[in-house]
């Protein structure tokens, strides 16, 4: 479809008593926003980690989302409905006209209760992050360990294409030394190559598993305690095939981003308890890595709107924050690593993970 098309259909949606329906975009899906349902759309593009061009594949992905989605929040999931055209009328009225696309449909939810917002007003209690860690680490027992190769050239290449930017980005931005991306790199390197055993060795004992691949604090709703969990990632097996510890990395990094080191603290240890993937201290230097490569992929991809268009001064402030966490990070692997190698006896506690 076509954004002119997805407006007819919106206002034939309106029409038909679904109340004031809204639009929300991204640069791979529409999503149309109803009273009590919402309904979205692929869009027909190609990118390097996606093909949603022909009918077929996004009728397959509607499906995969469907089918991925239910496993963590199977009342918001409902179903995957055709988009129908006759004439120049939209609708999802089955038997008008034929098939143009495919829609999934969801539950709305009220958007005020994202977890993203309640970190931003101080909303968020210990006891939310203790429920959403026993969710999650229940989530991710169930479901089966994945044996593929470990590999670390998807990392180190976003930390190579932040580097190559890096003096555009020093013009953008007050407080951001291009220097850092040089140092994430090498941290990135000497991590892979000290650790390579322990990454393949976690893989064996069944750390790697098909989760949720997306788990910001943006996909997260509160519903007094009650955490939703949504929007896990479809178009690619790769990027939900994942080390648990690469899993929750990236809300620790949003709770860090935020400043809520005692609710990150309260989520990993709940988390910890209820499945233990924090086993050897080499694990405390992976997960801090892991968080450095969340920050950086953070920082790289909000740094990339730039490009395409003007972003606000708070934006540039948000780009910055991520640049400076991912720093932080680095900074933290580098002193944990020199003191493995210069004192292997050394003992890293699992408290070391909060920092």
């Amino acid at each position: 479809m076509t954004g002119s098309q997805i407006e007819k259909l919106r206002a034939g949606l309106a029409e038909s008593g679904q109340g004031d329906v809204r639009l929300m975009e991204t640069h791979i899906s529409w999503v149309l926003l109803g009273t009590a349902l919402a309904w979205k759309i692929k869009k027909p593009v190609k990118l390097d980690f996606l093909d949603f061009t022909e009918l077929q594949a996004r009728h397959y992905y509607c499906r995969r989302e469907l089918q991925l989605n239910q496993r963590l929040s199977p009342d918001i999931y409902l179903a995957v409905t055709p988009v129908f055209k006759e004439g120049d009328r939209f609708s999802f009225v089955a038997g008008e006209g034929e098939i143009v696309d495919y829609a999934v449909v969801m539950r709305k939810l009220d958007n005020t209760l994202l977890l993203s917002e309640k970190l931003k007003s101080g909303a968020v209690t210990e006891k939310f992050m203790e429920n959403l860690a026993s969710k999650l680490a229940a989530f991710h027992q169930g479901e089966a360990p994945v044996y593929n190769e470990w590999d670390e050239t998807v990392a180190l290449k976003t930390f190579r294409e932040i580097g190559s930017g890096r003096e555009w980005l020093a013009g953008k931005m007050e407080g951001y030394d291009p220097a850092w991306a040089d140092g994430w790199i090498r941290q990135a390197e000497s991590v892979n190559e000290l650790f390579r055993w322990r990454f393949e060795q976690r893989i064996s004992q069944g750390f790697m598993r098909d989760v949720h691949g997306d788990l910001h604090a943006g996909n997260i709703f509160c519903y007094e305690n009650n955490p939703v969990i949504f929007d896990c990632l479809e178009f690619d097996d790769s990027f939900r095939e994942i080390d648990l510890l690469y899993e929750i990395a990236f809300l620790c990094t949003d709770l860090d981003f935020y400043g809520y080191e005692h609710l990150k603290k309260a989520f990993l240890s709940a988390y910890q308890y209820r499945l233990p993937v924090i086993l050897m201290k080499e694990d405390v230097l992976i997960f801090k890595y892991f968080c450095l490569v969340r920050a950086a992929i953070r920082f790289h991809v909000t740094s990339l709107k730039g490009i395409s268009q003007e972003l606000t001064p708070a934006e540039w402030e948000s780009v910055a924050a991520y640049a400076k966490l991912a720093q932080k990070y680095s900074a933290q692997l580098l002193y944990l690593t020199e003191h493995y190698i210069h004192f292997e006896k050394e003992v890293f506690r699992f408290e070391d993970t909060f920092d």
